[in-house]
């Protein structure tokens, strides 16, 4: 999050006493009571934002919407359209009847750096001779990471 934004839209307000100070300050200045808009006050946070006034009961309600809303808020409609295409490939009820972490999402997505020749070799089918496959992966232990993941593309299609 951006230190400026954070220092001075968010963390006061965070303080004890922190949402009084900043309804006074605008109150001072002639400006309207701080509401559930976006820093700028050009859109709601939430429905009906522009009449809820932020309080200490809610400020970290509205701190969360707000900081969401600084950064992803240009790119709300875009961000929705990737995650919906990424639910095309990969079902959300899936996600959740797995229970991945993100760690374990972001291996499914993107694979591994270093790839496991004993993983590999371990799912491998072998139709043939099993002890060319063993040369082949004793081959395979011997060369470096970028030529294993070079070779895994070739056979099948894929980086990952």
């Amino acid at each position: 999050l951006d230190p400026d934004f954070w220092n001075h839209r968010v963390q006061p307000l965070l303080q004890p006493g922190g949402v009084q100070l900043r309804q006074r300050e605008l109150t001072e200045w002639g400006m309207e009571p701080l509401t559930f808009t976006t820093a700028d006050g050009l859109r709601e946070l939430k429905p009906s934002g522009r009449r809820i006034e932020v309080s200490d009961a809610n400020k970290e309600e509205y701190a969360q919407l707000l900081c969401e809303d600084f950064l992803i808020g240009s790119v709300r409609a875009e961000l929705g359209c990737l995650v919906l295409g990424f639910h095309e490939l990969i079902p959300q009820e899936q996600l959740v009847a797995h229970n991945l972490d993100a760690e374990q999402l972001r291996m499914l997505v993107c694979g591994v750096a270093e790839i496991d020749v004993d993983e590999w070799e371990g799912n491998a089918v072998v139709e043939g001779s099993r002890q060319v496959a063993g040369w082949f992966f004793d081959w395979l232990r011997k060369r470096p990471q970028e030529a294993r993941s070079k070779l895994l593309a070739f056979t099948t299609g894929s980086s990952v």
